[in-house]
């Protein structure tokens, strides 16, 4: 009945969370055992409400100190982190972003251990309670949509404007925000019923889902279940994708009139915060030793490609800067004479082919010298003897898209080759784009030229020339093409006919 150390009271009759430890840092040398204190106000006056919410932050912190801290100084720092945090969560979104901006990077990876728990501590809560709750019907209007029907609705609404595999995309992060609220609520919600403690729940649970979450370990699982496995979870920019696409649904419901302005957004806003994108590496060229690497590989001199895509789709990027997407989805008729001049066509006049941008990235790229001598032109005319229409064989996949497996294939083949990236800078498929446009660049190349070729807008190409690149830029192109040379022996590359892929 009596008051715990844990809570005190104001001279207003506001009570105060308080949690003490001993700072052993000092003890050691020593100075006399000093307590520090960590103080939030609950910011009630009714005792049992206190208590409550007073205990459940004791268990945090006692949790975290067990967990993650030795040291009793960093623990405090991280204590009074997690409680700033939650008193400018309850501010909106600005004063959210404004704290985030103050915090250096130490005090970032406290506050993640913080809030890590934080998040475990509401899983945890979640499957103790969830056979217990029960949802309010009074004064619920019956007329309400059920959550499923909005997500019906929004989803064919989007169909109509965003391509194949975005839909997919779409249908799969949407789709998994209504079967968390469902499981939650034990059967399909009326949108009104929808509150901020099972949108938090859903965040808690989406953070904790397994990668890959539809492989055949994970069939008949519930949510609950998923999360509590010991298994890899999903990356933070998958989470981020997700927390987008509710977001986007969660706003039309609103300009829809199905939900009042809530704090739904506000909270999953928050979380992204809490939870940044990992890996924001700056992506940098190749050198001459990593060109060396990929071009004078074992599988070019020896033509142990099995696909043409592994010879083909480097060496492509090597004397165009054009992305992986564009090259993969290219037809044996983009490769065309413009002015007697060979050329690659980047366009998306077919329905299978899609562009970053459409004024800026649809364009003609001449076709470099060391490309015609390693045969392009007779590998593509093969092609047009077998009546082939695309100039790679590739599975496209609608749901992950991009390419996904040509991306993982050359990803593992610069890893084979020794290709490695630093501690915050990436190299990957995109440096080739990176290298093309730098070599260009130091070779005093016009900018207006050397965007038309790598597919950049720029302040520099008026309207006229963004609309006339398939003519007007060719020559110029061509004279830029032809000054690209590296420092590799493309003599000791096998043809492509003498690959293994050669055989169609």
């Amino acid at each position: 009945m009596h008051n715990p150390t844990y809570i005190t009271k104001n001279r207003l009759g506001i009570y105060y969370f308080q949690y003490s430890y001993t700072d052993e840092e000092n003890s050691q040398f020593g100075s006399s055992v000093k307590r520090k204190l960590i103080r939030k106000s609950l910011k009630t006056r009714i005792k049992r409400d206190a208590l409550l919410h007073a205990k459940h932050l004791w268990l945090l912190m006692n949790k975290i100190h067990k967990k993650y801290f030795q040291n009793p100084e960093l623990f405090g720092i991280a204590m009074k982190l997690v409680a700033q945090y939650e008193f400018v969560e309850e501010k909106g979104w600005q004063a959210i972003d404004d704290f985030f901006a103050e915090l250096d990077d130490d005090d970032s990876k406290l506050l993640e251990l913080g809030l890590k728990q934080k998040n475990q501590d509401r899983i945890d809560f979640i499957r103790l309670s969830s056979n217990k709750r029960t949802i309010a019907t009074k004064n619920i209007d019956k007329n309400s949509p059920y959550l499923s029907e909005l997500i019906k609705k929004w989803l064919s609404e989007k169909e109509r404007n965003v391509k194949a595999s975005t839909m997919a995309s779409y249908k799969n992060q949407i789709n998994l925000f209504g079967d968390v609220i469902k499981e939650l609520n034990k059967e399909d919600i009326r949108i009104q019923n929808l509150t901020t403690e099972l949108i938090r729940e859903f965040n808690a649970i989406l953070n904790q889902i397994p990668a890959k979450r539809n492989a055949k370990i994970y069939q008949g699982k519930k949510f609950i279940e998923l999360v509590q496995m010991n298994v890899t979870r999903i990356t933070s920019k998958t989470y981020h994708y997700y927390i987008n696409t509710v977001i986007e649904f969660l706003t039309w419901c609103e300009a829809q009139g199905y939900i009042e302005n809530t704090r739904f957004k506000t909270i999953l806003q928050s979380s992204k915060k809490n939870i940044p994108k990992r890996g924001k590496f700056q992506k940098v060229n190749f050198d001459k030793h990593d060109l060396k690497k990929i071009f004078e590989s074992k599988q070019y001199i020896s033509g142990s490609f099995k696909r043409a895509t592994d010879y083909w789709v480097p060496l492509i990027a090597l004397f165009t800067g054009a992305r992986l997407g564009e090259i993969c989805q290219l037809k044996v008729s983009d490769i065309k004479k413009i002015d007697g001049i060979y050329c690659i066509d980047i366009n998306e006049d077919e329905e299978d082919k899609s562009i970053k941008t459409k004024v800026s990235s649809v364009r003609l790229i001449p076709i470099h010298k060391e490309l015609l001598n390693l045969g392009l032109i007779e590998y593509v005319n093969e092609l047009k003897k077998l009546k082939k229409k695309n100039l790679f064989e590739i599975n496209y996949g609608i749901i992950r898209g991009q390419y996904h497996a040509t991306q993982k294939q050359m990803s593992a083949y610069l890893v084979k080759v020794g290709i490695t990236s630093t501690a915050n800078k990436s190299k990957s498929f995109h440096s080739f784009r990176h290298t093309v446009r730098t070599r260009l660049a130091e070779l005093d190349i016009e900018e207006r030229t050397i965007d038309s070729i790598i597919g950049h807008a720029s302040e520099a190409r008026s309207i006229g020339s963004k609309m006339y690149t398939h003519t007007k830029l060719i020559k110029q192109k061509q004279s830029a093409i032809k000054k690209l040379t590296y420092d590799i022996d493309f003599t000791k590359m096998r043809k492509w006919k003498d690959c293994k892929f050669a055989v169609l």
